[in-house]
């Protein structure tokens, strides 16, 4: 994994997202005039607003806590790419094929296998065809050598 400059990553989070997070039983309000001016943040009368100092060190907490997860959600987006049954399916398989080998397994192992068993009998696959030509995987490119 790339290194990632933390403090490069704190300088794009929004003040906001500070407040946001960090006082968040504030009424602080934000303007930004157009997209390139330079956010404003309006703190209640009364309240102390933080120095800059502590907004800078609150983004660092921010981006340090993005990067520790960021991981979550590139796992979570990776595994999306295949149903969640299809990959149960795909372990439960592999557990059963290591219990059919002699593996003991735990008991609540056991017990999944045994629950998995119980859904395929209740919901058996239908029957397929033969796949037709067009279900069939490409065949290779023949090159001159044959």
């Amino acid at each position: 994994m790339p290194e990632i400059d933390i403090a490069a990553l704190a300088a794009t989070i929004p003040t906001w997202k500070v407040c946001q997070r960090f006082y968040s039983d504030v009424p602080v309000t934000s303007t930004q005039d157009h997209p390139d001016a330079p956010e404003q943040i309006h703190w209640p009368n009364g309240f102390d607003a933080p120095t800059e100092e502590q907004i800078l060190a609150h983004k660092v907490a921010l981006a340090e806590e993005l990067v520790a997860t960021q991981y979550r959600q590139d796992r979570a987006a990776a595994f999306a790419q295949r149903p969640l049954g299809d990959q149960l399916d795909a372990i439960i398989k592999g557990l059963k094929a290591a219990q059919a080998a002699g593996v003991e397994l735990p008991a609540d192992t056991a017990h999944l296998i045994a629950w998995s068993d119980g859904i395929k009998a209740a919901h058996p696959k239908p029957p397929t065809a033969e796949p037709s030509s067009s279900e069939l995987p490409a065949k290779p490119a023949e090159t001159a050598n044959g």
